[in-house]
């Protein structure tokens, strides 16, 4: 299925092809318990994940207040509508619409909690100027 969907044909169906990536990463995961060097740190991957569960918990109280408070300040002011100058000036701004950040905004829930994750995790950082 990997050649059919990366082979150059009529196909275009990008959902697929990102399950198709998806699954190939998560056949990765069945190394870590088949190869005897990584099985120690498979299993102590896995103990591990009690023990943080309230670290995650906390980083999502706190990523879900300031996505609140995003959607509170900032929401609706991302949008494709050339009436809202905000919005008129990013779609002449090249580099927002070239890499394609209309889903970073604060409109909603998922997309603030998106554009928090992004900072979390330092993403695309390069690219702020």
């Amino acid at each position: 299925a990997t050649f059919y969907v990366y082979y150059p044909n009529t196909f275009n169906n990008s959902r697929l092809i990102q399950f198709v990536v998806m699954v190939r990463v998560l056949r990765l995961g069945r190394l870590i318990f088949t190869i005897d060097a990584f099985q120690l740190f498979g299993a102590v991957s896995l103990d591990i994940i009690p023990a943080a569960i309230p670290i995650f918990l906390v980083l999502l109280f706190f990523e879900y207040a300031f996505a609140s408070l995003g959607m509170a300040l900032f929401g609706g002011l991302i949008t494709r509508d050339p009436a809202n100058q905000i919005s008129f000036e990013l779609l002449l701004a090249r580099d927002f619409v070239d890499n394609a950040y209309w889903a970073n905004n604060f409109n909603d829930m998922f997309s603030g909690m998106n554009v928090l994750f992004n900072l979390i995790v330092v993403n695309n950082w390069t690219e702020c100027e």
